[in-house]
């Protein structure tokens, strides 16, 4: 029978718990059985950003959305279509993160459709709605 000392007797310890604990969080055969019971998790979730402001915009109207500009009221310029050529049918939505940092809450819109119909929008305060609908009349 071999004896070790106290001290290299803590040091396995240690480096056995160690050694444990980083199994365990890589996905190694330590999980316990609480973990096995569980559903994987989904890789493609996405994590939820606590800057983004997502507005949903609903097309309700008769042709389809092509493009759509989302500005804060003291920008001059419209910047960038959100849709990125992606257009939104009749009856579809697209929710986009119209966050620009800016701690504004009111935007100007501008939506254009496929039938040639350009739609602007003024002064929406989006930190009191998160959703924007386009009606046909």
């Amino acid at each position: 029978m071999f004896s070790i000392s106290n001290t290299a007797r803590t040091a396995f310890v240690g480096a056995l718990a160690l050694a444990t604990v980083a199994a365990a969080s890589a996905g190694g055969a330590f999980a316990d059985s609480k973990r096995e019971n569980q559903a994987p998790s989904n890789p493609f979730e996405q994590s939820v950003d606590e800057d983004a402001m997502n507005i949903t915009f609903f097309n309700d109207y008769t042709s389809p959305l092509v493009t759509l500009f989302v500005t804060n009221v003291d920008d001059e310029y419209w910047g960038a279509d959100l849709l990125e050529q992606e257009d939104i049918d009749p009856g579809q939505n697209i929710l986009v993160d119209i966050n620009d940092y800016s701690g504004q809450c009111e935007y100007d819109l501008r939506a254009e459709f496929a039938n040639g119909e350009v739609l602007e929008t003024w002064t929406v305060d989006f930190c009191q709605n998160n959703e924007f609908f386009y009606y046909s009349i």
